[in-house]
């Protein structure tokens, strides 16, 4: 709850609402099922306001357990391999 509750505080600083959010997730080697709940609940709560959030570069550990809990389309992962630069070129 830490990181989304900071995030939605700088969120909620900034002059215009953004339309999309990063999230790099290549410094996270581990992701437990709690964690990958609430991060998936965060972007519902993001859709809400019209932020996509998008979780990209994931370790396969954290990949595998996103996709085993169905998580994937939620977070922006319709195309698990995509980096953060390329997703910054399509936006």
């Amino acid at each position: 709850d830490y990181v989304c509750d900071t995030i939605s505080e700088a969120i909620s600083k900034q002059p215009f609402q953004p339309s999309t959010l990063f999230i790099q997730l290549s410094s996270t080697p581990y992701i437990d099922h709690q964690s990958a709940l609430v991060l998936a609940d965060f972007a519902d709560t993001l859709k809400t306001k019209d932020i996509k959030l998008y979780a990209l570069e994931a370790h396969n550990s954290v990949r595998e357990k996103l996709n085993t809990l169905g998580l994937n389309h939620r977070l922006g992962r319709d195309d698990p391999n995509l980096t953060l630069a390329n997703a910054l070129l399509q936006h």
